[in-house]
């Protein structure tokens, strides 16, 4: 896989990554509207349960096939590959579903929800379902077919919102019912396609491929959840210290911040791991990595300043007047998103070593650091603590990986073009400053020039070189052809 494709497969996923949001925002407004505000924080912190659970049910099975499903296809062992981990994930999924609803009662202090072993065993159904799903989605990006990836991952979605719109509906509108609607989304597509594999694939079971898969796959849950702490503890502390009001207007200012990561790094880092696996034994492998990494700067500098500009407006949108302040959220939330982005990049170096013990030694240590400053800053910040929280911790870990990265596999980072980009965005960041307080029309149009003044400031600085350039070039004379050929019929 070339640049090309890669650039291919990074759109396909991006155009898929933007549709997938556009039903996550749309279940959103059904949350912020059906749901009063202490029920959708109630929900934001069943959600986040699911996700951490669903990581441990999933052992990294979904890791090991993105990382093996190459090499085993070129000696036909993809059945004992498929089989090994489908049977590592089921068996924990139940043993964790057995453990979580046998220890019910130790967890009530800390989610401090009522029907707590219902809700339990709906979360976990749901993280069940949805760790199976993840193994297929695993699969398509495998095979890089992005295509394949983008219809079950929209798949998901529509029956997300589908399923919730009927069951808030027409029963009780709760955060238990939710994540009812929730574990029906998944689970019915994930029976599907397990039916549908075992009835059309030869799939075996290998002790050896399951010890070899688990070796690999096993330090990726401790890294990933040690990933979701980072991410996600502050609203356990929010619920405790303030209430799940705060709870929801954090996590919905949060959620639009990361539209960034979905948007931008989402497609990048769902592309970016299997080029890299394909092209090890290409000469000029650190030298395109090295660019991409400037590209993916330039492109979550470019989304950032967009985020900010219009995010007032969508949260006008979305939610109703008592989620006004998210706004504010979105703003000290976003450094956490493009810290995310330079983490996934920073750690295909490490899986290139096959080094996944220095990720999840390096998330344990920072997501310890994560709930320290959370302990110590939300009670008396409330949202603001855990935005700070949340941006040191995310900057520590891409920090640390992306200096364990340079010592296992060394690039030569392209740093006069990250200091101009750099340069670029505080132009935009300065503009949005001074003209917050403005009229409407003063600010839109002051921020929308400026957005194009950093185009062009890029190219007179001498940010692109001669084949970017020649690109830019290209594709100009095919959409002017294409212009021309509409315009004559």
């Amino acid at each position: 896989m070339g640049l090309r494709s890669f650039g291919k497969d990074s759109l396909v996923y991006g155009i898929g990554g933007i549709m997938q949001r556009a039903s996550t925002l749309i279940i959103v407004p059904l949350y912020t509207h059906l749901l009063s505000i202490e029920e959708y924080g109630k929900l934001e912190t069943i959600l986040v349960t699911i996700n951490i659970v669903s990581l441990a049910m999933g052992l990294g099975m979904s890791s090991s096939i993105i990382r093996f499903y190459m090499e085993d296809e070129g000696c036909g062992k993809t059945g004992e590959l498929l089989g090994s981990a489908f049977a590592v994930s089921i068996a924990g999924g139940m043993l964790i579903f057995s453990i979580l609803l046998a220890f019910a009662d130790s967890l009530s202090p800390l989610l401090n929800i009522g029907r707590l072993r219902l809700t339990l065993a709906a979360a976990c159904t749901s993280a069940f379902f949805e760790s199976i799903y993840q193994l297929f989605l695993s699969m398509r990006r495998a095979r890089s077919e992005p295509t394949s990836y983008v219809i079950l991952s929209l798949l998901a979605g529509f029956a997300l919102v589908l399923f919730t719109c009927i069951i808030l509906i027409l029963s009780e509108r709760t955060a238990l019912m939710a994540v009812y609607g929730r574990s029906m989304a998944f689970g019915a597509p994930a029976i599907i396609l397990l039916v549908n594999l075992f009835a059309r694939s030869k799939l075996n079971i290998s002790f050896n491929k399951i010890q070899e898969i688990a070796r690999f796959g096993v330090p990726v849950v401790f890294s990933a959840s040690a990933w979701f702490v980072l991410d996600a503890s502050d609203r356990y502390f929010l619920a405790h210290y303030s209430s799940f009001g705060q709870v929801a207007i954090y996590s919905l200012g949060s959620k639009l911040g990361l539209v960034l990561a979905v948007f931008v790094v989402w497609p990048f880092q769902l592309t970016y791991a299997p080029y890299v696996f394909q092209n090890l034994k290409r000469p000029d492998l650190k030298q395109q990595m090295s660019r991409l990494l400037t590209y993916l700067v330039a492109v979550m500098a470019s989304v950032s300043i967009m985020i900010l500009i219009f995010s007032r407006k969508i949260i006008e949108l979305i939610a109703p007047q008592s989620y006004e302040s998210s706004n504010l959220v979105t703003a000290w939330i976003l450094p956490a998103a493009v810290m995310t982005g330079i983490y996934y990049w920073a750690s295909a170096q490490i899986h290139i070593a096959k080094g996944t013990h220095y990720i999840a030694a390096t998330l344990v240590i920072t997501a310890a650091v994560n709930l320290g400053l959370n302990y110590w800053l939300i009670p008396p910040l409330g949202w603001l603590g855990a935005a700070i929280s949340k941006n040191a911790s995310f900057g520590l870990a891409a920090l640390c990986l992306t200096a364990i990265g340079q010592r296992l596999f060394p690039l030569r980072f392209e740093a006069k073009r990250l200091l101009m980009i750099l340069c670029a965005a505080s132009v935009s960041l300065i503009g949005l400053v001074l003209t917050y307080s403005c009229r409407p029309e003063v600010y839109w149009s002051v921020n929308m020039s400026l957005l194009l003044f950093d185009t062009v400031l890029l190219y007179f600085i001498g940010f692109f070189d001669e084949s970017e350039l020649a690109a830019l070039r290209a594709v100009g004379e095919r959409l002017r052809i294409h212009a021309s050929l509409k315009i004559g019929r």
